[in-house]
């Protein structure tokens, strides 16, 4: 199966009253938003899929400017583009590799790289899965997640009923829905900003 899809997504993004150790006052919610593009390819045993996310809006890609999320940070949206390369194991369980690299207007947040993932179907429509990924900006990060679709193919819940036949992997891609479409932003630059002002190429007081 081959696929394409695009859409928009949003990020409402807002700090509480201290960050990294770092008291912080005027806190205020900036507004993210981003275009994202997917291509991907699958068959029974490999998936490929390659996205590229593009902030718009504002604060889009190329607009030179980063917000200020508060007295001392600025949020700086980043322009992502990366592949995952998967294989299924078995039917009900799958892993990939993938890599990515992600660009800022102010290079801080400038790096590439490498996630992976694997997640397995305990019962009809209930997976479990993981992912841990690592680049020199945000370091290692690591998360699970439990998910269930309800009614997904017609199936009813985990466990009840007559045992349903295993969905080979490329008819669950058919009902899975789009993957790498967070809206990605580096907080960064310590500096001494008032409520609402903005990060632009006039200021130089960033340390």
């Amino acid at each position: 199966m081959y696929g394409f899809n695009f859409g928009y997504d949003s990020r409402p993004m807002a700090t509480g009253p201290a960050d990294t150790g770092v008291n912080v006052s005027n806190s205020r919610t900036v507004f993210f938003q981003q275009m994202a593009f997917n291509a991907e390819a699958v068959s029974n045993k490999w998936s490929a899929n390659g996205y590229w996310l593009i902030p718009v809006g504002q604060f889009g890609w190329g607009n030179n400017s980063v917000p200020a999320l508060n007295s001392n940070y600025g949020g700086d949206s980043l322009m992502t583009v990366g592949l995952d390369v998967g294989y299924n194991l078995t039917p009900s369980a799958r892993a990939s590799v993938g890599y990515y690299y992600q660009d800022g207007y102010r290079n801080a947040a400038d790096a590439s790289g490498a996630q992976f993932k694997a997640d397995y179907i305990i019962a009809n429509g209930l997976t479990v899965g993981g992912k841990l990924s690592y680049d020199p900006v945000f370091n290692t990060s690591a998360s699970a997640n439990l998910k269930y679709r309800f009614g997904v193919n017609g199936y009813g819940a985990p466990g009840k009923g007559k045992k349903q036949p295993v969905l080979m992997p490329v008819v669950q891609a058919l009902s899975s829905t789009p993957v790498n479409r967070n809206v990605r932003v580096y907080d960064d630059y310590p500096c001494d900003y008032g409520y609402g002002d903005q990060i632009t190429d006039s200021v130089t007081q960033c340390n």
